[in-house]
C-alpha cells in the first residue's frame, strides 16, 4: 500500500483541474491561447493528456464524491471559448465548490467577501 498523501482529495482535484486547464491553453506548436480557439489551433501533446487524466478521475473511486464537480471541471476545460485570460475564473469556480467557508480565500483572490 502507498504513503497516504498530506493533502486532501479536494485540493489534489484543485491542483489537477488547473493543470489541466493551463495545459488546455497550450497549442501543438507551443504557444499559449490569447484568444477563443481557431479552428487551425491543436492541443499539445501535453494538453491532450491532462484531459485525459482528467476523465479518468470519473472512474476512480477516490473521487467518486466528486462526480458533479468532475463534470463541471471538464465542461470548463473543455471549453474552446475559455483562454489563459480565463484562469481566475476556474480558481473562482474551485473555491466556491470546496472553500466557500474561508473567507480569506475569497478576499485573496477576488478581494471580495
Amino acid at each position: 500500500l502507498g504513503k497516504k498523501s498530506a493533502v486532501s482529495v479536494r485540493f489534489r482535484f484543485c491542483c489537477r483541474v488547473m493543470g489541466a486547464f493551463v495545459a488546455s491553453q497550450m497549442t501543438e506548436t507551443g504557444t499559449v491561447r490569447l484568444a477563443p480557439t481557431q479552428s487551425d489551433d491543436r492541443p499539445s501533446v501535453t494538453s491532450v493528456q491532462a484531459l485525459a487524466k482528467l476523465k479518468a478521475l470519473q472512474g476512480n473511486r477516490m473521487y467518486a464524491s466528486l462526480t458533479r464537480e468532475v463534470e463541471q471541471a471538464l465542461q470548463m476545460v473543455q471549453d474552446p471559448n475559455r483562454t489563459i485570460r480565463d484562469s481566475i475564473s476556474v480558481i473562482q469556480m474551485l473555491v466556491n465548490l470546496f472553500y466557500s467557508d474561508k473567507v480569506y480565500l475569497r478576499i485573496l483572490f477576488f478581494g471580495v467577501m
